[in-house]
């Protein structure tokens, strides 16, 4: 007996997987590409923007982490940039920035819940690219940024949560993983 190949019987589900896997990964994707035009013309030397001033002057461990400056005073955002100017020089203050696109298109992306593509697209490129985030950019503030871009994210399990009670801790980590990337 002569089996037909997995998918061809049932009607084709892997154009639908296919389909739906490209409707996942198209926001990232638009990310990747917004962060790239952005940050391309940074590549080249340290990203010095009014607010942040992450440097090989800065100490690893800042002040705060030893409770000198209040409690929240963005002690895991400021390791992180230590250790990302540390490990990687000056590409290290570019990284943020490039982060944060990919994680605020497909984080908006996400909300929809639809699997219509151009509205999921169109969602992702607003939230990443608007007056706020140029300004938070401009201004240096990339803990922010990073902050707004979780926020997505943090909604998306807040209302999971409401639906469902028993995902309640997931909803407390992306609120406190919000929480604790806004705070510089």
């Amino acid at each position: 007996m002569v089996r037909a190949p997995a998918g061809v019987a049932a009607g084709r589900p892997s154009a639908a997987r296919a389909r739906t896997a490209l409707v996942a990964s198209a926001p990232l994707l638009l990310g990747v590409v917004l962060a790239a035009l952005v940050c391309y013309p940074f590549a080249g030397g340290r990203l010095l923007l009014l607010d942040f001033v992450s440097g090989p002057h800065q100490p690893l461990l800042p002040a705060t982490a030893f409770g000198l400056d209040g409690l929240d005073g963005g002690v895991p955002l400021a390791i992180g940039f230590g250790l990302l100017d540390r490990l990687l020089g000056q590409t290290g203050s570019v990284v943020p920035a490039a982060i944060f696109f990919p994680l605020a298109t497909t984080g908006a992306a996400r909300l929809l819940r639809t699997a219509v593509l151009p509205a999921r697209l169109g969602a992702g490129l607003f939230y990443a690219v608007n007056p706020f985030v140029f300004d938070r950019l401009y201004v240096g503030q990339l803990g922010v940024l990073l902050g707004y871009a979780l926020l997505p994210f943090a909604v998306a399990a807040l209302i999971d949560a409401a639906q469902e009670p028993h995902r309640m801790g997931r909803a407390a980590f992306w609120a406190g993983a919000t929480r604790g990337f806004s705070c510089r």
